[in-house]
This record gives structure tokens, sequence and C-alpha cells, in this order.
């Protein structure tokens, strides 16, 4: 059996490991620029990678603190209600928040391979607003792989 819509999450719901979301903060972006409205998603290490671009073209300061064992992942224009992971996919449901960005971990332990794909869909319209591919390197999967 099934929970929530079977179009976003098509597996029984035994087979997806529940992820809380630990919100580090989230607010308004501060820019005008129309590329700005688009709903992106960020995660990992590219979220310190792209920190210059975030404060230019966004007016986004992240802080450089993070949980022990949290997977960072950065919603602009988004903000997450829910998330579940199985096999490769994270898929999360929210909402589509424009102007506004939501920066939050999920527990890194449950991440051992080498791909990762990330999905987020609009809680009431069942629309795919935005997707992300994360490549793991390789001393994260040696450290999070199940013994």
């Amino acid at each position: 059996m099934s929970f929530g819509n079977s179009k976003v999450f098509p597996f029984p719901a035994v087979q997806y490991i529940p992820m809380g979301i630990s919100t580090v903060c989230q607010g308004p972006i501060h820019s005008n620029s129309p590329k700005a409205t688009t709903p992106i998603l960020i995660t990992g290490m590219d979220i310190k990678n792209g920190a210059n671009v975030l404060a230019q073209e966004y007016g986004v300061t992240l802080p450089e603190y993070l949980p022990d064992g949290g997977f960072p992942i950065l919603a602009l224009n988004l903000n997450i209600r829910d998330a579940r992971y199985r096999g490769f996919t994270m898929t999360m449901t929210g909402r589509f928040a424009p102007g506004n960005y939501h920066y939050f971990t999920v527990p890194q332990r449950y991440f051992y391979k080498s791909k990762l794909f990330f999905e987020v869909y609009d809680q009431d319209a069942v629309t795919l607003l935005a997707r992300y591919s994360f490549f793991m390197p390789q001393s994260n999967r040696l450290n999070n792989h199940p013994r």
C-alpha cells in the first residue's frame, strides 16, 4: 500500500525511508532578477562552491555551521514539507514559494550510493517542481555504507 499520491510515491510505503528535515534557516531571496524566481535545488558541496553566486545573484548568505551528520539541501523558491528516500532518489513534497529559500539538512547516513537524485513535487497539484542530481564523493560513500 502506497501513501500519499501514487504518482509521487508509486511504491509501497514500507520501501521508503522517512527523512527528518532539520531547517537551518529560511527567508527571502533579495533579487529582482527573473532567473531568481525559478525553483532550484542545490545540495552538498555545490552549496558551498556556489556561495559567491548565491550571495551576488540571489542575495542569500547561508551559515557555515551545519549539524553533524546532516546532508545540506538548499531549496530556492521552494518550501519543503516532507522527504522520503528510496533507492537512488529522495522525493520531497512542498510548495512553490517565490522569493523565498529553505535551507535544511537530512540525515546523511542513508546516502552511500555513488549517484543521488532529488525531486520536489507540489504537495497539492502533484507537479514536479525541481530536480537535481548529485554524485557522492568516494570518501563519503565509504563512511556512510551500512555495515
